[in-house]
This record gives C-alpha cells, structure tokens and sequence, in this order.
C-alpha cells in the first residue's frame, strides 16, 4: 500500500479517535446532575414571570440587601427573563430531563458555529474541538450565561461571514441577521454587551484598515455593508427591558468572592482544576497561531484574539468567549501548508492525552443513567427543604450562599437571606460573620446573632463544613451554644436549626434534637460520604477538623493527607498538616 495512502488512513483514524473522545467528554459533561447554584433562582423567577405575566421589578423572596439600588434589582430581575421563561416552560413539560436536553440544545450550536468558522486541515480542527470542549464542559449549559456564549458564537459567524467574499445577497441576509440576533440576545442575558463590545471592535479595526492598503481593507460597498449591519445590531439590543442603561449595570465588575470572576491562576492554585491547564494550552497554541500567522496579519483578528485572551487569563468567566474568537484562527494558523505536516501529529497528540485523562469521569458519568435529570445531593439540601415543606417551619432563612437559589426556588415564598443574584458588599459582610459564628459584640449583642434578629431570621439551612473546601463552619457553633436555636434536621450534608418562636414551638416539641455528641454524629456523616463520594476532597478535610475537635491527631493527620491525594494543592489540608506537624515537634523533647 503506498504510503500516502497509509498515513492518510491514519489521519483519519486519528479524526475518528479524536471525535469519539469529544463525543464522550462531552455527554460526560452535559449528562451532569443539576449542581449550578444560580440555575434554581432563574428557573423559579421564570416561574413567576408565566404566572404573573409581567416582569418582576426587585429581587423576590429575599432579604433584600440593603445597598443594593433599585436600577440594580431591576436589572437582574428583567435582564435574563426570555432565557428564564424557556427554562419555566421546558421544566414544567418535562421535568429535569428538558433542562438536559436544553444543554445539547446550546452547547452543540456552539461547537457547529465555532467549527464552521475553523476552516482548516480536518484533523488540526478536530483536534482543537476536542480539547474546547474539556475547557468549556466546566460552564454549566443550563444557566443564562451559555445563552451569551452561543451568542458569541453566532455574532462572530455573521461577522466574519460579512467580511468574507461572497456574493452581494448572502451579505445582506448576514446584515440583517445581526440585528434579530442582537434582540435576542439582550432580552436573554446581559453579556450581550460583550457583543457590543464585539460590533465597536470590528467597526473600528475594519476602519482602521483603510490608512494603508497592505491592511487589506474591505471594498468599500462591503464595508458600507458592515457598518450598516453593526449600528443597526448595536440599536436592537437596546430594546430591552431596561435599555440603555443596562449597559452600565452589566459592566459593573463582579464581586471577588465569586469564583468565576477570579483569575485562572488564583483558581488553579485553589482547586487545581486539570481544564485550567488545557486552557492555558489553547492560550498558548493561540499565541502560537498568531506568531505563525506574520506574514499576513489581520489587525481584526489580532485585537479580538488577544482582548479574550487577557479578559479570560484574568477572570475565569470569559474563558469561553475567548473559545470562541481564538480556535478558529488557531486552527487557521496550524493548518498552514508549511506547518501542518508537524502540526497534526502534536496537535493529535495533545488532543488525545487531555481527553483520554479526562475520559473515565465522563464515562462514569454517562453511565450514572439514574442521575441525569436530578439535583445533586451533595451540592443542595434536598433532604432539609423536604423536611421544612413537610412539618411546615416558618419564618425567613439564614442559608449558605450557594444553596440561596434552589432554597429560594423549593421554599418560597419563605425568604432567603443570600443568592446568586446580589454581592452586596455590606450584606455578605454580615453573611460572613454568620456563617464564621463571630462572638464580637456589635451594640451589646454577638455579632452573629445580631445579624439573625435584624432580619428577622427564624431558621438557619447550612451543612457543617463547606462543601467546596471542607472548612468546619462556626455558626454550628454559634447555635448550638444559643438556647433559643435548636437543631431539628440533621444529615450528611445539611442541618436546619429552628429558633424557639411561638410559630415554630409545635415543630421544635416533635423535632428538637439534643446537642450533646453532636460532633460525634457529624464525624460518622463524614465516613459515609468518605465511602459514597471517595472523589470528593471537602469531607475529607471536614473529618480531619472534627477528629481534631476529638483530640485523635493521628487520625487527623491521615484525613488531610488523603484529601492532598485527592488535590496535592488543598489549601487548608496544607495548611492543617503544617499546623500538626509544628506542634508535634515543639512536644517533642530535643
């Protein structure tokens, strides 16, 4: 057989392999349970949009911050709300099931749109694919923001499809794409002034082109074109609810506390997420792909590939946008004559490595057919809303950050006291020092309660430790000690604690459980979630904690050094080590 024939059979073998693991990874990725903790909040607002067939004006069902401005309720209350009604609508038809099934319905447009625009040598792009969709599984398809990616996607297609050669009635259709398109997104989500951002980027490159002709600018009918398409984009996404003035709410910077508005290299430092080293991967074969790419430089795409690039490396939560501007360039660049005859193999290489490490967790997942269209457990406390439905507590709730929505979403109209929706700065002061059980007297009375009794909070949802680093919480503390707060509700991953109120009294005689052994119980919880959940590194950092509380050292010891199995760069199982081990040698006699 010659052998041109030999190694094209091979490439395609390679393709073959390549789309499999894509395949995989990413039904691994799209057949997660619900574990997103803004989704639920969402999910109930659209709710409540159908019901009342209007849109809600200020946060519902929460203790509302107060620093929070009536501009900014609004525009978290109405700036999501078409992508809220749909997932109403598909929940209530079909459960959790039609939530997964709108994740394919998202993230594979995306991948189809970003794929059309890689034009290039079939194994390169397959191969750049594959590695996107270990980057991009780690964004959940279910929340509004996915709705921002896809539009991303969509905007650079038409954007590029405009700029492309092409005869002149395929344009003006693209043209008038932009503006349908730009609606649709701003009534969706508010990243659509990130396309903003995208429509004032290719107007002004695509302009600049003109001062010399080795730019390359674009005929002057089809720039016309262009312009005409981008301002006429930029006005439709004015029609939304809160119109102009959503645009500066919607650059306001994130709060820090927020993971996603964090830097890849503070994540990975706290984590050591593995899809944050395939990030930086395609960062730098994007870099790479410029470099290679001098000989004909496109300022268009030079400023849209390095813009996403330093937003994304700086804050997590625009990695996928970056996805979408700089693999098709890449793919572009790595597909050149020159090139590709030692590009394809690395690139398949790189490819295959990252997904084959990442292809058990998918296919275990897959395979967990029973948990597809359910919650998580571990992330949210089903069992404690189940128990407050049905004895019927009442009163407004001191809850965990990330449980705020799906709380808000089971309980209401019962109140939350923290969500997804507000960072109020003043407002998760008084959460944190809750949630760290801090004694300090703030007018005569313990900073923590003072905070419950200001807001009127009569019950308390949280877990014992957290769930993401394992640190035991002090309010546990903090309550049990306070005679008028009782426990009523205890599991492996939630208790609830009830304030001894005349509207709760009935609930407290059937349900109150002693506080003596307490801790004790916890620590067999952690067993059971140390055999249910072995991936999991919290509990095995909470177990430590607790055997510590119990005066067992060495079995506290053993406890960190198998969650630093699970994550070698566990900050506080570190931490805790370094702790043991200094106070062991200052009892050791030299």
């Amino acid at each position: 057989m010659p052998s041109g024939r030999v190694l094209e059979r091979s490439r395609a073998a390679a393709r073959l392999i390549l789309l499999c693991l894509l395949l995989v990874n990413l039904a691994g990725f799209l057949f997660q349970p619900m574990n997103d903790s803004d989704f639920f909040w969402h999910l109930r607002t659209g709710e409540w949009i159908l019901q009342h067939r209007a849109l809600p004006q200020e946060y519902l069902f929460s203790v509302a911050p107060p620093q929070t401005t009536a501009a900014a309720q609004r525009f978290i209350m109405t700036s999501y709300w078409l992508t809220q009604v749909m997932l109403a609508a598909l929940h209530g038809a079909g459960g959790f099931a039609a939530i997964v099934a709108w994740r394919w319905l998202l993230f594979v447009p995306f991948l189809v749109l970003v794929a059309r625009r890689a034009q290039g040598d079939p194994l390169v792009r397959t191969a750049f694919l594959s590695l996107a969709v270990l980057v991009l599984g780690l964004f959940p398809a279910e929340r509004p923001q996915f709705v921002s990616f896809l539009g991303t996607a969509a905007l650079l297609y038409l954007l590029d499809g405009l700029r492309a050669p092409r005869p002149a009635a395929g344009r003006r259709w693209l043209a008038g794409a932009v503006p349908a398109l730009m609606v649709l997104w701003a009534n969706c989500h508010g990243g659509f002034v990130v396309g903003l951002g995208l429509l004032g980027w290719f107007a002004l490159a695509e302009s600049l082109k003109l001062l010399h002709p080795r730019l390359e600018p674009l005929p002057t009918k089809q720039l016309r074109l262009l312009l005409v398409a981008i301002g006429s984009g930029a006005l439709a996404s004015l029609l939304n609810p809160n119109g102009w003035q959503v645009i500066q709410v919607a650059l306001h910077p994130g709060a820090t506390f927020i993971a996603e508005y964090r830097s890849t290299l503070e994540s990975y430092r706290n984590a050591a997420d593995p899809w944050i080293i395939v990030y930086w991967g395609l960062l730098m074969l994007a870099a790479a792909g410029l470099a290679l790419s001098w000989r004909r430089p496109d300022v268009t795409t030079i400023g849209l590939v390095a813009l996403t690039g330093y937003f994304s490396f700086t804050t997590l939560r625009h990695v996928p946008f970056f996805v979408a501007a700089a693999l098709p360039p890449a793919v572009a660049a790595f597909s050149d004559s020159r090139l590709v005859r030692w590009s394809r193999p690395l690139l398949a290489a790189l490819g295959l490595g990252a997904g084959l490490f990442f292809l058990p967790a998918a296919a275990a997942q897959v395979r967990e057919t029973r948990q597809w269209a359910r919650v998580d457990a571990y992330y949210f406390p089903q069992g404690a809303a189940a128990f407050i439905e049905q004895t019927g507590l009442k009163g407004s709730l001191f809850n965990l950050y990330d449980w705020g929505g799906y709380l808000l979403w089971r309980l209401a109209p019962r109140s939350v006291f923290v969500d997804g929706r507000g960072a109020d700065p003043e407002l998760m002061d008084e959460y944190r020092r809750v949630l760290a059980g801090d004694r300090r007297l703030v007018d005569g009375q313990e900073a923590w309660k003072r905070t419950l009794d200001r807001h009127q909070l009569n019950l308390a949802v949280t877990p014992f430790f957290h769930p993401d680093s394992g640190k035991l919480l002090g309010i546990v503390d903090a309550l049990l000690a306070d005679p008028t707060w009782w426990p009523v509700y205890v599991s492996a991953t939630s208790l609830v604690f009830a304030r001894d109120v005349e509207a709760n009294r009935d609930v407290l005689r059937r349900f109150a459980q002693s506080k003596q052994e307490f801790y004790p119980r916890l620590l067999e919880f952690t067993r059971v979630l140390n055999v249910a959940r072995p991936d999991l590194v919290a509990p095995f950092v909470a177990r430590g904690d607790l055997f510590q509380r119990l005066g067992d050292r060495a079995s506290a010891l053993r406890s960190y050094q198998q969650a630093l199995r699970l994550v070698p760069t566990q900050p506080l199982a570190t931490a805790r080590i370094a702790q043991l081990r200094a106070a062991e040698s200052l009892r050791t006699p030299r």
